[in-house]
């Protein structure tokens, strides 16, 4: 921040000087909400914006919610070396209750973005590990039709990733478009054996009505193709879905409050294929995916692609409420 004073000669003539002394470098950030899916969730966080002296970020916070219990803490410098590309180093632990899953993530990041007015290029270098267990309250089932959750996967993965931004606000926007085109390559490294290439687009265009409200319309597509050295499917499972091979953490779920309001999250997908019924049929009778199960005893598995478009019309209620 900054203090101004002035001072206004006999010639009406100004003179102008400007003190300038730097604001406070550390804080406490927090954040308090609720949410269809999570519950009531809050964050409590430390940041020191200028360590060393040398405009280095180190910021690092909790997040809890019913679901989701998660801890980071990263390095963040505005350029590397001569060059402006910002660099973030990263080590998290992540705890998430899925509704077909539980799932434990501790990991590394290392992400390098060279930003421009409207661009944004991205590569990201990752290595994580990633327990999961079955939901404790799983219809019972003599089949499993998620055979991989007492199995431990440690990913490694390069993400490159291209986002244009053409709105007049990132935040509430009324006109303009944005897209994102995100590419993630897992591969054998140390211990870290999964072997997968998965593409992300996504696209929105917003436009102002006439007299009121907002038109907005996003486009998602994605795909996952496992590595060549995956294991073969189960032959029961229906034909197609290759998905299986790899890891549920990484596979493509749609429904929930940031796809599909009207589904459960996870719940948006194709019985028998990304949604897996469970009867009470002996083990070396059950098919590992069921589409004819009672409504109410499924179990989302995830799969290997998505397509979703979103239409919404956005309008003001009163002041900020809309």
């Amino acid at each position: 921040y900054f203090h101004l004073q002035t001072w206004i000669a006999e010639t009406d003539a100004e003179d102008l000087l400007v003190t300038v002394r730097e604001a406070p470098a550390r804080r406490v950030t927090y954040a308090l909400g609720y949410d269809r899916d999570e519950g009531w969730r809050g964050q409590l966080g430390w940041v020191h914006s200028n360590l060393f002296g040398r405009a280095v970020s180190w910021q690092t916070d909790v997040r809890l919610s019913r679901d989701t219990e998660q801890i980071r803490t990263f390095l963040q410098k505005p350029f590397l070396g001569p060059w402006p590309i910002a660099t973030r180093f990263t080590a998290f632990r992540l705890e998430q209750e899925r509704p077909a899953y539980f799932s434990r993530q501790l990991g590394t990041q290392i992400q390098a973005d060279y930003l421009s007015a409207t661009r944004r290029f991205g590569l990201l270098l990752g290595y994580r590990n990633v327990a999961v267990e079955l939901a404790d309250d799983r219809p019972a089932t003599g089949g499993d039709p998620i055979p991989r959750e007492e199995q431990q996967a440690q990913i490694a993965s390069l993400s490159p990733s291209v986002f244009i931004d053409r709105r007049d606000d990132p935040i509430d926007p009324h006109r303009g478009w944005s897209a994102l085109w995100q590419l993630e390559q897992a591969f054998p490294l140390a211990s870290a054996e999964e072997e997968f290439t998965k593409v992300f687009a996504q696209a929105t265009w917003t436009r102002p009505l006439p007299r009121h409200g907002v038109v907005a319309v996003s486009g998602r597509l994605g795909a996952i193709e496992p590595g060549p050295d995956a294991a073969l499917p189960d032959a029961s499972l229906p034909e197609g879905f290759a998905s299986r091979e790899v890891p549920i953490s990484e596979r493509l779920f749609a429904g929930g409050r940031t796809t599909h309001r009207a589904y459960r999250l996870d719940f948006l997908g194709v019985r028998g294929e990304t949604l897996c019924g469970v009867v009470d049929t002996p083990r070396d009778e059950a098919d590992l995916c069921r589409s004819d199960a009672p409504l109410g005893r499924y179990l989302p598995v995830g799969g290997n692609a998505l397509a979703l478009i979103n239409l919404d019309y956005r309008f003001a209620i009163s002041g900020a409420l809309g």
